[in-house]
């Protein structure tokens, strides 16, 4: 149930994977542009969301025939076409401000030595010209339409006409062409538009959301439907602010990490890039204990905090903003933080929360070997099975809560967490008032008697879940020394919903960790304190990043168990006896999690069974 993003109580943990993990070496060198001297043949361009992406990007000709070039520090690319026919496919992989994320576009003949970027907004334009949102960018068949030109400059029209107020405001052409028009991510012009407005599509809705993160507002795209039209309300707050702020932000986070590129600062030396420490709230962590956890490992050398991308304007002088954290160029993920300006500087304030919560979009996978299985058909057959999930488990909370309501129009009901201990920490509450241990929320009509349940097929993009924490007796206010209530409403945003089981099944080897051993291979040898070696797969797809494994028995075990190296790990077994060999719920149950795009989880659930 630990969250896949890097929470600060675990930077420090997190970080000392640094050059462990195979696949996110994709996340290196990705500044080694392709030589700039004039190419007879050539589309270059830039790929970005507001921060640059970093990563790579790939072109696919009219014959499927590809050539893959890295992404700059400002989302430049520049690629040889030189033999390639058109019209070609371009995506862009790799990660915006810790998220793995894939845009697509398009160039036609007239296109070779032009500009083609690579955005959301591209991807969005490509998307209603084609009827269809493809994750991978399979629109090759699509691009040899006759027509597609005008269908293409269509979309862009439709969507130049829904931003119209926006464009304004940021001194762009009303009728710009988002495919062709030349800028750098560096905060200003057309990536000063997509700072404040964002789009994120997902493709098993069909769906698009297109956000002005400025004033908080948002409409919605039927990928399918040509005459969804309808535009985004005027800016009421200057969307300007977005940009300048994050240009703000973003030289103050590189001076920040130029504390971490040769060692480990004091924290006097960092402590003026924060807020006082009585305004200072990071998941219950005062700023003291913050700097603690980051400056007390020496793995953390090389941190850095980059990439901000703009979540919402609290008001002028205050935002929430998402930050990439790598380590030596290896991206770990992100961390929200807000930021308040104080005088001419942009201050850390910390999340602002209390409680460490985690909401996610989760597939699982379970394995159809006599070692690993879960799951037998009614003919005794071993049956690999997949599902989806929300993650809504709690990582940590102070103990004036005492129970947190979710609440969203997809959940069958509001939903109750409350504490059970063990390493799940909270569980769900069942229709009977009893809690299982457990922090997943299956989906309707697959749940188990008495448990909530949640419709995937009513969770739109960027859709917006609300906790709401209790105390005793049901309060809802507890205040702390500042004045803070800690039973304060909060909201949290999910991304996307899983991938359907389907895809989940042709992707198994590509997004899910799997096992291929594990030490004692008897479960009835597993007791507390008994070592435990485990060989495990990573998953295969590039950028796709094997997270960590969760072991034990029903609630008792541990997670966040990590490599410190290649392909093994070995930890103390912390799951009590199992009383259960041969399987069911007191089995012995060791999880292998992976994180991939759009901030979803794949998860391979197994069972360590009888020989």
């Amino acid at each position: 149930m630990k969250n896949c993003i890097l929470h600060t109580a675990v930077i420090s943990t997190m970080l000392m994977m640094a050059g462990c993990n195979d696949n996110d070496r994709q996340s290196q060198g990705m500044n080694n542009i392709s030589d700039p001297s004039p190419i007879k043949k050539h589309i270059s361009g830039t790929a970005a969301a507001g921060a640059a992406l970093l990563g790579q990007v790939t072109i696919i000709d009219a014959n499927n025939e590809t050539r893959i070039v890295e992404i700059g520090e400002q989302g430049e690319y520049r690629i040889d076409v030189n033999g390639l026919q058109a019209p070609f496919i371009l995506k862009a992989e790799g990660y915006v401000s810790g998220v793995l994320q894939t845009f697509c576009s398009i160039a036609l003949q007239d296109d070779i030595n032009g500009t083609i970027n690579i955005t959301p907004y591209t991807d969005l334009i490509l998307a209603n010209a084609a009827g269809f949102k493809s994750d991978n960018c399979e629109y090759t068949e699509y691009a040899k339409q006759l027509g597609i030109d005008r269908q293409l400059s269509a979309a862009n029209n439709l969507l130049a006409n829904r931003l119209h107020e926006a464009l304004k405001q940021i001194d762009l052409p009303t009728d710009i062409d988002f495919i062709r028009t030349q800028f750098v991510a560096d905060h200003t012009g057309m990536d000063e538009l997509l700072d404040a407005i964002q789009v994120i599509i997902d493709s098993e809705t069909q769906t698009a959301v297109i956000k002005d993160v400025v004033n908080n507002n948002k409409i919605f795209d039927d990928i399918s439907n040509p005459t969804d039209n309808t535009p985004l309300p005027k800016p009421l707050r200057q969307i300007k602010l977005a940009g300048t702020a994050l240009k703000s932000i973003s030289a103050r986070l590189a001076l920040f990490s130029s504390y971490f590129e040769n060692g480990l600062p004091q924290a006097g030396q960092i402590k003026n890039y924060f807020v006082a420490d009585e305004k200072f709230l990071q998941a219950g962590q005062s700023l003291e204990e913050f700097l603690q956890d980051i400056l007390s490992n020496p793995a953390n050398k090389g941190l850095k905090f980059k990439s901000p991308r703009l979540l919402s304007v609290n008001d002028d002088n205050e935002l929430t903003v998402r930050v990439q954290i790598t380590n030596n160029d290896i991206v770990y993920g992100y961390e929200d933080f807000v930021f308040v300006k104080e005088g001419v500087f942009w201050q850390n304030k910390g999340n602002q929360r209390y409680i460490d919560q985690v909401l996610e979009s989760v597939n699982t996978r379970t394995l159809k070997s006599k070692k690993f299985h879960i799951y037998t058909d009614k003919d005794g057959n071993l049956k690999e099975v997949f599902t989806r999930q929300l993650e809504i488990g709690v990582s940590d909370a102070p103990s004036e809560v005492k129970s947190i309501v979710v609440t969203h129009p997809a959940l069958n009901r509001s939903i109750t967490l409350r504490p059970v201990g063990g390493y799940i920490g909270w569980g769900i509450t069942k229709d009977d008032g009893s809690v299982e241990a457990i922090s997943w929320l299956s989906e309707c009509n697959q749940q188990d008697e008495g448990s909530p349940c949640i419709n995937f097929g009513l969770v739109k993009p960027d859709s917006e879940f609300t906790f709401t924490p209790r105390g005793a007796n049901g309060t809802t206010t507890s205040l702390d020394e500042q004045g803070r209530n800690i039973l304060k409403p909060y909201t949290m945003n999910l991304m996307a919903v899983p991938v359907s089981n389907s895809m989940a099944g042709s992707n198994k080897d590509n997004w899910f960790a799997s096992v291929s051993s594990i030490t004692p291979s008897d479960p009835k040898q597993l007791s507390n304190g008994a070592r435990v070696t485990i060989n495990f797969i990573r998953p295969a797809a590039k950028g796709y990043i094997f997270d960590y494994i969760s072991a034990g028995v029903r609630g008792n075990g541990k997670d966040d168990i990590r490599p410190k190296s290649g392909n093994t790990v070995s930890f103390s077994w912390t799951g009590g006896s199992v009383t259960r060999p041969d399987g069911g719920k007191d089995a012995a149950f060791f999880n292998f999690w992976s994180r991939g795009a759009n901030n979803r989880t794949f998860v391979t659930r197994t069972f360590l069974n009888d020989d």
